[in-house]
């Protein structure tokens, strides 16, 4: 599990640890990594490609920035790399999976919101999305998905 909002007494934070569940003994722990982890943020979307043992995240917001980035994990590694790739507009509250595909694996996203605001403020200036891309692991490259 990575980052998200949280807070004791109405204390809103945006969280970059990750935890790691023992599926034997049903135990959380915070694992030593390397590398330099994702700004803190909520809102975003972790996908597992299990097959290469990475965890990807992207996007999210964090009370005072929207993201548009990718960063990924490696599980085995327990390091943390960024490998410099950004969509065109970030996005929060999204949805997202990896799926296989020939000849490379996809991380599709679909919706979100997206726009301008300030901590605190009413976000007006955010808009729903209603687009779909997908971002083809091999290429390194987001493509849009035309829904008809």
């Amino acid at each position: 599990i990575f980052g998200g909002h949280g807070g004791i007494d109405y204390n809103r934070t945006a969280f970059n640890d990750i935890y790691e569940l023992d599926l034997e003994t049903f135990e959380w722990k915070k694992p030593q990594v390397t590398g330099t982890p994702p700004e803190p943020r909520g809102g975003h979307v972790a996908s597992l490609l299990a097959n290469k043992e990475k965890l990807f995240i992207f996007g999210g917001w964090n009370f005072i920035f929207q993201f548009n980035n990718m960063f990924v994990y490696d599980l085995e590694k327990k390091s943390w790399t960024d490998p410099e790739i950004l969509h065109e507009s970030p996005k929060w509250n999204f949805n997202g999976c990896l799926a296989p595909s020939i000849p490379s694996w996809k991380y599709f996203i679909f919706g979100g919101s997206s726009g301008s605001f300030f901590e605190g403020s009413n976000r007006t200036g955010s808009k729903y999305m209603n687009e779909t891309w997908y971002f083809d692991i091999d290429h390194n490259k987001w493509v849009p998905i035309k829904l008809e």
